[in-house]
């Protein structure tokens, strides 16, 4: 039977990947599922996209400088990707992101493109991507790749038929400044990043935001990118102001999700029934982002936090793991850390073993990395970065 029922000749299912969730942020990965008025699929295009700028949350997308440093621009693929949406009704979960970053870049060529009305699956099945397909039966891996998500999006949008509706309007782009170029990189030519997420992003991961429908839901989604610096800046916070304007929440409803938000992230840190030192101290800075009362944290977690004490004496065995960060976000090199060992006593060693290392120094203590698994089967002490740091001043001042 004809989903379209006469709007358009066909659906395209859009999914982009981007520097953040701005006006001012860029594409860094594009990909489209054609599906037939009958539902089939019919074509599939995907491309890593230069930015131009910094690639942003790499945890998150798993796209890095260097895999984007030889893709196409969106000039180059403007008019390629413009063959494929216009003239489709677009489908996307979460469709006035995707709609919205399109727009911005074809605005960007002197062009323009009219999104048109098209299929929202986030707001059709009112749950995140993974758990419409895990509640639908779709097989689902590698969240966060263009390809990955549209493809799974077009199995989720087939799922349920469209009803006839006068409401559905195909999508209509100008390419301005572009001409035809037919290069693209696929992320499968690209080498990927093998660093995990950080604690907060695998957290975001685990909630649910259950209840939660329309433009809500719309928020919650956006909101999973905007903290996953554990910081909304003043710029942030205005343009997420505008940004549930634009969905239509008042100021009570968006501070009635932010506490729903803290709160899933509370229920997820204690599904494993422990809460680390660590980990209150994000929540914690999640809380203050939010414009939320730090008690709160505390009243939920109650007795569940674990603090575990790690002691460093000159002469123990230490190695370590992660892209490590100081208090400020700025990156702290290996031989940096390495270096603060030897000065403390120290020793060095690069690879974890049960009677070879003493104490694992991790960026993230919550790492499911090889290191940190084998630390925890041998009962060997993790420390963050930061512990570390501290700690070892006081096994230097022993040492002397």
């Amino acid at each position: 039977m004809d989903m379209l029922y006469g709007v358009g000749d066909r659906f395209v299912v859009v999914d982009v990947e981007t520097t953040g969730v701005y006006n001012s942020d860029r594409v860094v990965e594009v990909a489209v599922v054609t599906v037939s008025p009958r539902g089939r699929i019919v074509d599939e295009w995907d491309t890593l996209v230069n930015p131009e700028r910094d690639v942003g949350p790499t945890h998150l997308h798993r796209v890095t400088a260097s895999m984007v440093s030889a893709a196409p621009t969106f000039r180059d693929i403007a008019a390629a990707l413009a063959e494929r949406l216009n003239g489709a009704v677009l489908v996307a979960h979460n469709l006035s992101f995707d709609a919205r970053m399109l727009v911005n870049e074809y605005g960007r060529l002197g062009g323009s493109m009219e999104a048109g009305s098209g299929v929202c699956t986030l707001r059709r099945f009112g749950r995140k991507l993974q758990d419409a397909c895990k509640h639908q039966g779709i097989p689902f891996e590698y969240p966060h790749r263009a390809l990955a998500d549209a493809r799974a999006t077009a199995r989720l949008f087939r799922c349920e038929p469209i009803e006839e509706s006068p409401d559905l309007r195909p999508a209509a782009v100008v390419v301005g400044e572009a001409t035809f170029n037919p290069r693209t990189l696929r992320r499968e030519m690209s080498a990927e990043p093998t660093d995990e997420m950080p604690y907060l992003a695998r957290l975001a991961d685990r909630t649910h935001h259950y209840g939660v429908h329309g433009a809500g839901l719309v928020y919650l989604d956006l909101l999973d990118w905007v903290l996953s610096d554990l910081v909304i800046s003043d710029a942030e916070a205005a343009q997420l102001k505008e940004l549930a304007i634009d969905v239509g929440l008042s100021e009570a409803e968006v501070s009635m999700l932010h506490v729903q938000y803290l709160d899933e992230l509370i229920e997820a840190a204690m599904r494993d029934g422990v809460v680390q030192q660590h980990e209150m101290a994000i929540l914690e800075r999640v809380s203050r982002a939010l414009a939320v009362p730090t008690e709160r944290v505390a009243a939920r977690v109650g007795g569940m936090v674990r603090r575990a004490p790690v002691s460093i004496t000159p002469g123990m065995r230490v190695c370590f793991t992660g892209a490590a960060t100081d208090s400020d976000g700025s990156p702290i090199e290996r031989a940096r850390l390495i270096q603060v060992a030897v000065e403390a006593g120290l020793h060095p060693v690069d690879h974890l073993t049960k009677k070879g290392c003493d104490v694992l120094v991790a960026a993230d203590p919550a790492s499911q990395s090889g290191k940190a698994r084998k630390a925890r089967e041998y009962g060997i002490p993790i420390c963050s970065v930061e512990s570390f740091l501290e700690l070892s001043r006081d096994a230097q001042s022993m040492s002397v």
